[in-house]
This record gives C-alpha cells, structure tokens and sequence, in this order.
C-alpha cells in the first residue's frame, strides 16, 4: 500500500473540498446526484434548504431519530460517535460536497454518530419525508446512497484494520503525505487543532506532539502551532514502512 495514499476512510471529501455557491453545484459533484439531468436536479434542489452554523455547532446528533438528510457547501465537520466509557471517536472529517446521515434516513433508525462543525459552515439539508420522495420518483438515488453506505463500513473496518496495525508515528506520517499529495504543496495549516487530529489518527494529544517532536528532530518537517513545512519530502516515508 503506497504511503501517499490517504489513511483508509479518514475523509469523505468527494471533491477538491472548494466551497460550494450553491445547491446544485454541490449536486453536480457528489456521487448520489451526480448523474442526474437538469430537471431532476431541480426537483432535488427544491427540497433542500440552506442554513449555516458557527464553528462547534452540533448539527446533528448520535441517538436521534432521523429526521433529515444533509449536504455540506462549505466549512468542515467531524463525525464523531461517542462510546460507553465516555470517549469521543471521530469517524470522518466531512469537506464540501459530503453527504452525510444517509443510512439512518434511509433505514430509518437513529443517528449512529453526531455532526460538529470545525468551522464556520453552510450546509442544505432536506426531510426524510421528501428524500423518500424523491426515492420513489428517482430510484437511481437509492442505488447510489446505498453503494456509499457500503464504500463508507468497508473504508471505516479498513481504517480500524489499519490503525491497529501500525503505531501512531507511522499514522502521522502518512496523514501528512495524504496532505502533501492532496495539497501539492510544501507548507499549509493543519486542517483541524491538534487535539481533533489526534482523535482522528486514534491517538493521544500527548502521543501526537511526541510523534511530531520526532519528525521536526528527524528534519522531515518544521511545525509551528499548526503551521506545517515539509522539509524533506523523501524522509517521511521511512517513518511508515511496514
């Protein structure tokens, strides 16, 4: 597996993660309505409606009944599921043009996780009521929510497979190269504070800044709050060979 690959199931960006001016435009990129002709996205975009939420806004959350459908235009969220002893587990980051609550709209049952926004976000959400609507009018729409919610359970046991698998220095340095990659670029802010970013590599905010004191001593990179050089591109690797 080639470590510039993005670590399994950590991101549900199905675009360049470029904010959104609107609806359809956010259709037009995703999976689920992609595929749809102009008529049918109109009758899609009719149903959706538009709201934004400040930074730390819980949009919605795990143990809810499901109640409606959401599309990310802008901003960033984390999906987070809670467990019994209290921990907080992010799942995905959700970038523009994510779709998320799909399964349990769609079977009907509780929200598995909770939606935080990790920053400033506008969003358009639609009822459940409608979304079995446009089901019933579109079917094409329920093969493709259902091909994501498969891609999304395999990408999160690979992602659990993978975590166990390998230590936390190795993660970092792969979730670095995965920016690198994807950013094509030398220097950039991490994209979360540190603290999310080591739930997301299921590590410890402690474990993390060790694993980042040992990349900056190694000279692969130079940090600085969540400024972020990559100073030897060709280092990194070496800190996540199998």
């Amino acid at each position: 597996m080639s470590c510039y690959r993005i670590i399994p199931g950590i991101c549900s960006c199905q675009s360049s993660g470029v904010a959104f001016a609107d609806v359809k435009t956010a259709m037009k990129h995703n999976r689920i309505f992609g595929d749809l002709s102009e008529e049918e996205l109109n009758w899609v975009e009719e149903k959706f409606v538009v709201s934004k939420a400040p930074k730390q806004k819980i949009l919605l959350e795990q143990g809810q009944s499901p109640v409606r459908l959401y599309l990310l235009l802008a901003g960033q969220l984390k999906w987070v599921q809670y467990m019994a002893d209290g921990r907080e587990v992010v799942l995905q980051l959700m970038c523009p043009g994510s779709v998320f609550g799909i399964s349990s709209v769609i079977l009907d049952t509780p929200y598995q996780a909770s939606a935080w926004t990790l920053r400033a976000s506008h969003y358009a959400s639609m009822s459940r009521e409608d979304l079995l609507g446009l089901i019933e009018k579109l079917p094409v729409l329920s093969m493709r929510m259902m091909e994501l919610m498969a891609e999304y359970n395999e990408s999160l046991m690979q992602r659990i497979e993978y975590q166990s698998a390998h230590p936390p220095l190795h993660r970092l340095a792969r979730f670095l190269l995965g920016q690198y990659e994807s950013r094509k670029a030398n220097h950039w802010k991490l994209p979360m504070p540190k603290a999310e970013l080591a739930k997301l590599l299921g590590t410890t905010p402690e474990t993390l800044s060790r694993c980042f004191t040992e990349l900056n001593q190694q000279g692969a990179i130079n940090i600085k709050g969540r400024d972020v050089h990559i100073m030897r591109l060709k280092k990194l690797p070496e800190f996540c060979q199998d």
